[in-house]
């Protein structure tokens, strides 16, 4: 079975390998934890592992893994493999999950890079109206500013961010490849821009 992110962008519904690894977190701390692998089937077939990974010190991230044989993708997408990175974390007395929302597009050399001052409406340009609405059949509870959904304050406040439920396993995974992996998939021709 798999999850229709839409504009024939799958993901399989079922991680399919779990594995122990240890490993330097996004915040820096060395640790343990579990990895998931998450399938995801490009339109023409190619499928690229997303890796899962819930550390035991601390949270859970996404990223786009490396494959032990990389297919012909476009050179953008290549280079986001293993890189730019999603922490997701539990927000402070709820049960809710969040993750800071950047978009990533390729540089001028085709380096994968981050854009974390967006809007809204950046957000629906960059990614597509249908494919963030389809986020929330996937456990997206919420997208706001850090300030409006977590009372943030400082200067990540207006950074834009999406709550998550935290029983939809795939919610986090589904997150991270429509903000991180679609405007690069856009910017490459693979999807239409």
């Amino acid at each position: 079975m798999s999850i229709d992110l839409s504009e024939g962008l799958l993901l399989k519904a079922f991680p399919e390998v779990s594995s122990e690894v240890e490993e330097t977190t996004v915040s820096g701390a060395s640790s343990t934890g579990v990895r998931r692998i998450w399938p995801l089937i490009l339109p023409d077939g190619t499928e690229l592992p997303v890796w899962d990974t819930a550390w035991d010190r601390e949270g859970r991230e996404v990223v786009m893994g490396v494959p032990e044989e990389v297919p012909e993708i476009p050179r953008p997408l290549e280079r986001l493999l293993g890189r730019r990175r999603a922490s997701v974390e539990s927000v402070p007395r709820r049960r809710m999950l969040y993750m800071t929302i950047y978009l990533v597009f390729p540089n001028l050399q085709g380096w994968p890079t981050f854009k974390k001052k967006l809007s809204r409406e950046d957000l629906l340009y960059a990614c597509g109206p249908d494919m963030i609405d389809g986020l929330h059949d996937h456990g997206l509870v919420s997208i706001g500013t850090k300030e409006e959904l977590l009372g943030a304050e400082g200067k990540s406040r207006l950074e834009l961010c999406a709550l998550l439920e935290p029983d939809r396993e795939v919610a986090p995974v589904a997150t991270y490849v429509v903000t991180r992996v679609v405007p690069i998939l856009r910017s490459s021709g693979v999807l239409r821009a």
